[in-house]
């Protein structure tokens, strides 16, 4: 099922929305690849990929929570580091057992669910703190 960006998803920051926007196009573009059943989508890319990007989102993010003093912030930086634990251990069974099917659906299910969870709940509720601000 394809990630759909919505109104709704977004924080009112300019840049986090559009970090937010390109997670999901490359989420999609890979349920894509895995949807038309040719080869399978290389995983040390798409693991290389999502762990920078992430790094690159999650320090943008948290550089902005920081200067507005945001008080949950403890908590946020805990889901990002639960994020990319998981996604070491991705790496880590890729490394050890190369792609398989399992694999690439572990990491594109990964990717969807924590993401729309993340940007809907804890993302959500900055952007409404910010907003209140």
């Amino acid at each position: 099922m394809p990630l759909e960006w919505t109104p709704a998803l977004a924080t009112g920051n300019d840049a986090i929305d559009a970090q937010h926007k390109e997670l999901f196009d490359r989420a999609n573009a890979f349920a894509k690849t895995i949807a038309g059943g040719g080869e399978q989508p290389d995983a040390e890319s798409i693991i290389a990929f999502m762990d920078d990007y992430a790094r690159l989102h999650f320090a943008d993010e948290e550089k902005l929570l920081e200067a507005h003093a945001y008080p949950e912030m403890a908590v946020h930086k805990a889901q990002h580091a639960y994020f990319m634990r998981n996604l070491a251990n991705i790496e880590r069974t890729y490394a050890a057992q190369g792609a398989s099917e399992e694999l690439t659906e572990l990491l594109y299910r990964h990717i969807t669910s924590w993401l729309l969870a993340h940007i809907q709940k804890s993302d959500g509720a900055w952007a409404v703190w910010l907003r209140g601000r």
